[in-house]
């Protein structure tokens, strides 16, 4: 029986060394939700991953899906690596707490297409230097994942940044009855 072997788009959300040669890669796809991939050799291979599995990349993904355990990562090509994002100390505070919130409303294995288009959006943003822009994406976050938008309209573009993430973590826990770490 040949081995079935997925591809989809994702953004890398964390990554965790196991072992002395392999990784765990942490990806939210649009079409599959949060998934946590076995990359054996990843933190070896040169030829096999290159550059491409780093926090933040929106990446073209295979897998291989096992009926126990963890599926295991194929292959990765990079879409973007969002490096101008990666030069500003800020931006990165930032992206970091954009795929907290979003790795927070996102079950595993389940679609999730408007967060992962928010998500790739706010990045785009952030790599810009265009933080209004990434601030209009948390809202389309959080709709995309049910949470009541009520209130939405009293945070406008000249608030501070810091305050609009603070009420973002705000709603998310407040409507998911758990607590947000998107801080």
């Amino acid at each position: 029986m040949a081995t079935q072997v997925e591809t989809s788009q994702g953004i890398v959300i964390a990554l965790r060394n196991t072992g002395e040669r392999d990784r765990v890669v942490e990806i939210i796809s649009g079409s599959h939700g949060r998934m946590a991939l076995f990359a054996a050799g990843a933190r070896m291979s040169r030829k096999r991953f290159g550059g491409q599995l780093d926090v933040f990349a929106h990446v073209n993904f295979s897998w291989t899906p096992r009926a126990f355990g963890m599926a295991q990562l194929t292959e990765a090509r990079a879409i973007d690596l969002h490096e101008g994002l990666r030069t500003r100390y800020i931006a990165v505070l930032r992206a970091s707490r954009m795929l907290r919130c979003a790795r927070a409303l996102t079950d595993e294995g389940e679609p999730t297409e408007g967060i992962f288009s928010a998500l790739v959006a706010g990045l785009g943003c952030l790599d810009r230097g265009d933080e209004v822009g990434a601030m209009a994406s948390y809202p389309v976050i959080l709709r995309a994942a049910g949470l009541d938008m009520e209130g939405c309209d009293a945070v406008s573009t000249d608030t501070d940044l810091d305050d609009f993430e603070h009420t973002i973590a705000s709603w998310i826990e407040r409507h998911t009855g758990m607590r947000a770490r998107c801080r």
